[in-house]
C-alpha cells in the first residue's frame, strides 16, 4: 500500500475516539480467545467496527441506539465505500452487540432485532440455474488443478488432493501436521489412509477422515518432506524464500488456488471452499452414507447436516452427477502410481544385487584365462545403469530413489570402472558364494 493510500485510509477513520478504540480492541482480542480468529477475520471486524466508530464520533459504540445503527446502515455511502454489502457489515456487527449485551449466540440483540437480510448478490445467486455447477468441482476440473501443479516436492498436487478427497475446512488443512496423515492397517490389507482434523477452533470437531482413495500424490509429498523425520513439523511449508505462509489460518491456500487458476482454464466461480462442497455433495449422493456418518466426517451438527442435505441437493441434475461423480483420470493413473510404488519398494536392494555381482565376477576372473566379452558387456551395462541414475541425482532430482544415496552409487561405479577382463578365461567355475553355501551344507 502506497504512502498516499495510506494517508487515504488514515482520514476515513479520524473521528473515532480513544474510548471506541479500546473497546474494538478489547472484543477483537475477546473474539481471538474465543474462536482462534485468523489475521483476515480480525481485520475485517476491527474495519467494520471502525467503520460504525467513525460514524457515530464522539458517540460510544456501546451506547449507540437503534436509530444510530438504521442510520448508520441506510446511509448506501458509507456502506459501498469499501464494495461491501450491508448484510456483510451486519455479521459482524450483531455479534458485537450480542457481546456487548452478553446475551447467547444466535439471539439478535435489541438494537438490531429490524435488521433484515436481504443481500441482492445472494438472492439471485440462489436463483442461479447454473449455481451448483459453478460451485462444484468436476471431474475435468480436477484433473485439470492436479496436472497444473508441477512443482518439484509435489507438494501442491498434495494439497488439492487432500482437500477433495478430504473434505476438510481450508483453515482445517491448513493446520494439519505430519503425524495427522495415519495409514490405517487392517490384517494384510494396507493403502488406506485416514486425516486427523484436532485443532480445537470453534467451527471444527475433531474427527477422523478416512479417505476413499489412496493418496498417493500425498504420500509422495510426505516422502519428500524436508523435515519428514518430525512428526509434528506442519505438513504445508513454503518452499520459496519469496513466500512467507501462516498455517494457522488457510490464506496461504486461496493465494495458492488464485495464482492456480489464472495458469489453467477452470471456471473462476470455483474457490478453495469448492472442494469441500463437492466432497459433501458426493457423499449425499452416495447411500451407502448416512447423516450421522456425514456428519463426522464433515465436522457437522446434525440439524447442520439436514440444511446442507437440502443445499446439496442434486436432484434433476443428472448431467452434473456425471461430471462430478466420475473418477477423475489424471496425466498418471492410480494403477500407474500404484504399480511405481511397488517397483520403488524393489530398487533397495539393486545397488547390494550389483555389489554380488560384481563379487561373483570378480571370482570368476580369477579362475579363468581366455577372454570373454559377456563379462565386458555385463560390466559395461551395470556401470551405464549406475551412472544414468548418479547424473539424475546430480541434476537435482529430489525425487529420484538414489537422493541421497549418491555413496553406494559410486562405490559401485568405481568397482565397475576398475573392473578388467583381458586376462580372463571361461571354465566351469561357480561364484564364491555359491561356494561358500555349497560348503556350508556339507558341513
Amino acid at each position: 500500500m502506497t504512502d498516499k493510500e495510506n494517508k487515504g485510509k488514515r482520514k476515513n477513520f479520524t473521528h473515532i475516539s480513544k474510548k471506541n478504540q479500546e473497546t474494538i480492541q478489547e472484543y477483537v482480542k475477546y473474539k481471538t480467545i474465543q474462536k482462534t480468529l485468523s489475521l483476515k477475520a480480525q481485520r475485517n471486524i476491527s474495519q467494520a467496527l471502525r467503520k460504525l466508530a467513525n460514524y457515530l464520533k464522539e458517540r460510544s459504540l456501546k451506547d449507540a441506539t437503534k436509530k444510530d445503527l438504521m442510520s448508520f446502515f441506510g446511509d448506501e455511502k458509507i456502506i459501498n465505500q469499501h464494495n461491501r454489502s450491508r448484510d456483510s457489515y451486519a455479521v459482524l456487527i450483531i455479534p458485537f452487540y450480542r457481546w456487548v449485551e452478553g446475551i447467547e449466540d444466535k439471539t439478535r440483540p435489541s438494537v438490531m432485532k429490524w435488521f433484515v437480510n436481504q443481500s441482492k448478490s445472494q438472492t439471485r445467486r440462489y436463483l442461479d440455474p447454473n449455481r451448483k455447477e459453478k460451485d462444484l468441482i468436476t471431474r475435468e476440473d480436477y484433473e485439470k488443478i492436479i496436472t497444473a501443479s508441477n512443482d518439484a516436492y509435489g507438494q501442491d498436487k498434495a494439497l488439492w488432493e487432500t482437500m477433495y478427497l478430504s473434505g476438510a475446512r481450508p483453515n482445517e488443512t491448513a493446520q494439519l501436521k505430519i503425524k495427522d496423515v495415519e495409514e490405517e492397517k487392517e490384517g494384510e490389507k494396507i493403502g488406506n489412509y485416514s486425516i486427523v482434523i484436532d485443532q480445537g477452533n470453534s467451527k471444527t470437531i475433531p474427527r477422523k477422515i478416512p479417505l476413499s482413495e489412496q493418496p498417493y500424490n500425498l504420500i509422495r509429498w510426505i516422502g519428500n518432506h524436508p523435515l519428514k523425520d518430525n512428526k509434528e513439523a506442519s505438513l504445508w511449508m513454503s518452499l520459496k524464500t519469496s513466500e512467507k505462509i501462516d498455517t494457522q489460518n488457510g490464506e496461504f491456500i486461496t493465494r495458492r488456488f488464485n495464482v492456480l487458476k489464472k495458469k489453467v482454464s477452470i471456471k473462476k466461480t470455483l474457490l478453495p471452499k469448492s472442494f469441500r462442497k463437492t466432497r459433501a455433495t458426493i457423499l449425499f449422493e452416495d447411500k451407502n452414507y448416512n447423516d450421522g456418518d456425514i456428519a463426522k466426517i464433515m465436522g457437522w451438527t446434525p440439524q447442520t447436516v439436514a440444511q446442507r442435505r437440502i443445499e446439496y441437493d442434486l436432484t434433476d441434475f443428472d448431467d452434473l452427477k456425471k461430471k462430478v461423480f466420475a473418477q477423475p483420470r489424471l496425466s498418471i493413473s492410480y494403477e500407474a502410481l500404484e504399480k511405481k510404488n511397488e517397483e520403488l519398494k524393489t530398487q533397495e536392494n539393486v545397488i547390494q544385487d550389483l555389489q554380488d555381482r560384481i563379487e561373483d565376477l570378480e571370482y570368476v576372473n580369477e579362475k579363468m584365462k581366455v577372454p570373454i566379452n559377456v563379462l565386458d558387456l555385463l560390466g559395461t551395462l551395470l556401470q551405464t545403469q549406475c551412472e544414468y541414475w548418479m547424473d539424475d541425482v546430480k541434476k537435482g532430482n529430489k525425487n529420484s530413489f538414489w537422493y541421497g544415496k549418491e555413496d553406494l552409487l559410486n562405490n559401485a561405479i568405481n568397482m565397475l570402472r576398475n573392473y578388467d577382463t583381458d586376462k580372463v578365461t571361461f571354465k566351469d567355475v561357480k561364484p564364491k558364494k555359491n561356494k561358500v553355501k555349497t560348503t556350508t551344507n556339507k558341513k
